[in-house]
């Protein structure tokens, strides 16, 4: 089961990020990864900010040190605050709720 939080955050420049967290179960851990999406001002179409596919070092790695890498890079393009407030949403709608 994996759950998805969509958040769209405007640039001081007009350009909109949009920033995908998906939440998932992975051999008994909760894992998570982030997709982010860029749209220029005036522009309808985004492009991803997460895709390093013509990255050969990118390639060499496996596929957990992908995931390392990406994250890595998707909190340097977002910043710590803004990266740290995305996951925050994203585990609030997966959080248990309390059973009155």
């Amino acid at each position: 089961m994996a759950r998805i939080t969509e958040i769209i955050s405007k640039k001081d420049d007009g350009s909109q990020l949009k920033i995908c967290v998906r939440i998932f179960i992975d051999d008994t851990n909760l894992q998570y990864c982030t997709d982010v999406e860029l749209k220029e001002k005036g522009k309808k179409s985004w492009k991803s900010l997460s895709n390093f596919e013509d990255n050969w070092s990118y390639r060499a790695l496996s596929m957990d040190d992908r995931r390392k890498f990406v994250e890595a890079k998707n909190r340097e393009y977002l910043g710590a605050d803004l990266y740290k407030e995305v996951l925050q949403k994203a585990w609030e709608s997966v959080k248990p709720q309390e059973l009155n």
